[in-house]
């Protein structure tokens, strides 16, 4: 399997939810430090990864879906408060897509690796 189009989807996916919780983020009625607090403590766990996501290590990709469960976990109980069901099951369904496309890209990844040392 080719990791190529996996590192690909899961760095767009990996990009609309860093945008997505910035939106979210951003709607909220605070004041601009309160919003500027609350995105860096969404945002932040994220960004950690960005430098080695983008050269496609895949013991970033391996970390990203262990954090991704946290945001998963945020997104099931949002979707149980009255009146974010649609924000927490659109959290949830793309951090699921990314940790998704994430493993994929770790799999093969490591399958390709493996084929080239021959084993």
């Amino acid at each position: 399997m080719n990791p190529r189009p996996w590192y690909w989807a899961s760095l767009a996916l990996y990009a609309v939810l860093l945008a997505f919780l910035s939106a979210w983020v951003l709607s909220l009625e605070l004041t601009i430090n309160s919003k500027l607090a609350v995105l860096s403590v969404h945002l932040v766990p994220l960004l950690i990864f960005l430098p080695w996501l983008v050269m496609g290590r895949r013991k970033a990709f391996q970390g990203l879906c262990f954090v991704l469960n946290l945001y998963f976990i945020q997104g099931v109980t949002k979707a149980f408060e009255p009146g974010h069901m649609w924000l927490g099951t659109a959290e949830a369904a793309i951090t699921t897509a990314v940790f998704i496309a994430a493993m994929l890209y770790a799999r093969a990844d490591m399958q390709r690796a493996r084929r080239e040392l021959g084993l």
